[in-house]
């Protein structure tokens, strides 16, 4: 079974392919790019989900790399 952030993140990235190390940088840049980093709207020792991260358009640094991850 799928669960609703993997489906979230298949959809989102869909067609992303990460054979190559540029591959993955492009990738993680991406989500880098996409989520801004705003500190004060998260606990330090919480992470964000990727459907969270996305709809609100922030994600602290611990945050996205999960993210990236998942991905």
């Amino acid at each position: 079974m799928i669960r609703p952030y993997r489906k979230f993140l298949s959809e989102r990235f869909e067609g992303a392919k990460v054979s190559n190390i540029d591959e993955i940088r492009a990738l993680f840049n991406e989500v880098d790019e996409k989520l801004k980093e705003k500190p004060e709207l998260e606990y330090s020792s919480l992470i964000s989900s990727a459907l969270g991260a996305f709809s609100i358009g922030y994600a602290s640094e611990k945050s996205k790399r999960v993210i990236f991850i998942q991905s």
